[in-house]
């Protein structure tokens, strides 16, 4: 009966799972090991040993011969586990021979530390380290504690967790003892193992605590978002119904269609790798090639949240990789999408962050990982006023890979652990040149209809307030240079329509991309319009001259780098907070121009029309940033190599 009722509660309970990753590793190798805890944390054992440990390994328990612990011996049974009697009193010989057999099995062996003539808080008993000398098995220390519980009265104060608590695990680095023939070499193991369950039991419980009062918070955040959701829900189904990759990437988010391994062990786990748009997944593309050079076997999934880098992710992995969505940042999406996929390793490229999501890998065990992770002004400031419970979010990430000194500065500001936060530099530097360059530049300028005497005037990742400036440089420019062509690229190609007609009523030609008849030139267009999903980073190729949207409107900027990539000239307005390394590194060599307005941005435009050589050296000024600051993969790679 009592175990019955132990299943049921612990079906109910909400876990948080540290372990280091030498202990991890540890547990994934097969090999054996002794399992210490203060007796009065035994009765989640069971639980948290299964979800930690690979493969079908049985956990023996070592009972002591006290009269009060034959419930617990039948409880343990019945659990699974494999008890057996141990007592510093009386048969100790006998249980230290099954102890050895086990052990040379490959079993792990949980031992309870301490006994009744040794209360918990002091000094665990001698006979495991005897046991780990005499075979040579590290000791790994755990603890656990849970809010809210029950202490029974007996002398080890067993806690016992009511239904629906929170539960805090964490385990400690293994422990070799050498010293089986030196007392004090013994003596001083002895009172490292004690400092460290004592620090663990300590950290579990304020942990524990912590996480009661952050759940309130937790939960008002979910209420917001709910809430939100429900405003927004008419626009939500009306894409769904609409628009037939939503309705895809619908039921991806609501975390019903996810990856599946094609075994139970370790090895078939996914890395799981997040992008958010286009950007990030051209970023990711080196990481995710080297990755696999080095992890030949290993799984991999990228997920995206925006259509476009969804359908740039399909495009770009064509290797073996799962493509999917990110999941609602609601409980229910969040559990389907974790237990679809149950990964090994979570890595986010740049740094949004999704409560529930990062708090539920905490609470599994995954380790969590931002990666070439970068933070603006405006979002440290926002998201300080909620430090206290974004510290206990970011607690669950074990790595932050920051792009640069500032951002490191900022996600400490916010929260983060600063022992966890490493510089590594900016991934997107890292990105190859396309091959045969200027043969792919001419075949896709001959697709998009623009001529070999046009030039072509590309404005990317347009915002709302932007678009009317351009179109109003451009026809200016146009009276002067009649072969002058435009690709208007809106962030957000559903607002072409709103831009077809804003460009008749200036008398200004347009034409969709996706309405062109391959081959023929734009002679009687002025503007072709960009309105497909993930095509503008190859477009950049087809200019002579780039204006990167964002920036002339408080939205922060977009990334400059993927035009560069092509050695073009770039132009941007004054907000760029969100790409302000970037943008200083590019002026600092005369690779970038920023503009304050109309007047700048007609008089720097035309200023590279009329000189070519100005706008080549510009180009190459530009390109010479990204063979400067190449290296961040590798860094990355290096720091991220536990979690692979």
């Amino acid at each position: 009966m009592m175990s019955r009722l132990i299943r049921v509660v612990n079906a109910t309970l909400r876990y948080r799972i540290e372990v280091p990753q030498s202990t991890r590793s540890l547990f994934r190798s097969g090999k054996p090991f002794l399992l210490a805890f203060w007796h009065g944390r035994v009765l989640l054992l069971p639980f948290i040993y299964r979800s930690q440990v690979a493969g079908e390994r049985h956990l023996l328990t070592l009972i002591g011969h006290d009269r009060h612990e034959g419930l617990a011996t039948r409880t343990a049974a019945r659990l699974g586990l494999a008890p057996f009697r141990m007592s510093s009193l009386e048969g100790g010989e006998r249980a230290l021979e099954e102890t050895i057999r086990g052990l040379r099995t490959g079993d792990a062996i949980a031992v309870a530390s301490d006994g009744p003539g040794e209360p918990s808080g002091r000094q665990p008993h001698s006979e495991i380290l005897r046991l780990a000398a005499k075979t040579g098995v590290p000791i790994v220390p755990l603890s656990w504690s849970a809010r809210p519980r029950w202490r029974t009265a007996s002398w080890d104060r067993l806690q016992v967790p009511v239904p629906f608590a929170r539960v805090c695990v964490a385990c400690g680095e293994p422990l070799n003892v050498t010293g089986m023939a030196d007392p004090d070499r013994l003596a001083q193991d002895r009172r490292i193992l004690a400092r460290q369950l004592r620090g663990l039991a300590g950290r579990t419980d304020a942990e524990v605590r912590e996480a009661r009062i952050t759940g309130w918070m937790f939960w008002g955040y979910t209420l917001g978002i709910f809430l939100v959701s429900l405003l927004i829900l008419p626009w939500l189904l009306w894409k769904i119904v609409s628009v037939k990759n939503r309705r895809t990437a619908f039921v991806e988010r609501m975390g019903l269609k996810g990856w599946s391994p094609t075994g139970g062990e370790g090895e078939d786990r996914p890395l799981w790798i997040h992008t958010v748009s286009v950007g990030e997944v051209l970023s990711t593309v080196p990481f995710v090639r080297e990755l696999k050079g080095r992890c030949p076997g290993l799984p991999i999934v990228i997920s995206s949240i925006t259509p476009a880098g969804r359908t740039m992710a399909q495009k770009e992995f064509k290797e073996g990789e799962r493509i999917t969505c990110f999941p609602f940042d609601y409980p229910i999406p969040v559990w389907l999408a974790l237990r679809n996929m149950n990964p090994r390793s979570f890595l986010h490229t740049e740094t949004e962050i999704w409560p529930y999501f990062l708090l539920m890998l905490g609470r599994r065990g995954i380790p969590a990982a931002i990666v070439n992770g970068r933070l603006s002004a405006r979002s440290c400031e926002r998201f300080g006023y909620f430090r206290f419970f974004l510290k206990r979010v970011l607690g669950s990430v074990r790595v932050f890979a920051m792009q640069s000194r500032i951002d490191c500065y900022r996600i400490i500001r916010i929260g983060a652990d600063p022992r966890r936060v490493y510089l590594t530099g900016n991934m997107k530097f890292d990105v190859p040149e396309p091959a045969e360059a200027e043969e792919s530049r001419r075949a896709l300028r001959k697709e998009m209809g623009f001529g070999e005497d046009s030039l072509v005037f590309v404005a990317g990742s347009t915002h709302e307030g932007e678009e009317e400036i351009l179109l109003d440089v451009y026809t200016e420019l146009k009276k002067e240079v009649p072969h002058l062509k435009m690709l208007l690229a809106p962030r957000h190609p559903d607002r072409c329509g709103d831009l077809e007609r804003m460009c008749g009523k200036e008398g200004v030609l347009t034409e969709r991309r996706t309405r062109r008849k391959g081959g023929t030139d734009l002679d009687r267009t002025d503007v072709l319009l960009l309105d497909t999903m993930g095509e503008l980073a190859w477009a950049y190729a087809t200019a002579d001259i780039v204006f990167v949207g964002g920036s002339l409107v408080p939205i922060g900027g977009h990334n400059p780098l993927e035009p560069v990539l092509h050695k073009k000239p770039v132009l941007f307005g004054p907000y760029t907070d969100k790409i302000a390394d970037t943008v200083r590194a590019l002026l600092e060599v005369g690779g970038g121009v920023r503009v304050g307005g109309r007047e700048e941005l007609l008089g720097e435009t035309r200023r590279l029309i009329e000189d070519p050589a100005h706008r080549e050296a510009v180009g190459r000024s530009a390109f010479r940033i990204l063979e400067e600051n190449r290296g961040a993969t590798e860094r990355n790679l290096a720091i991220l190599r536990p979690f692979l």
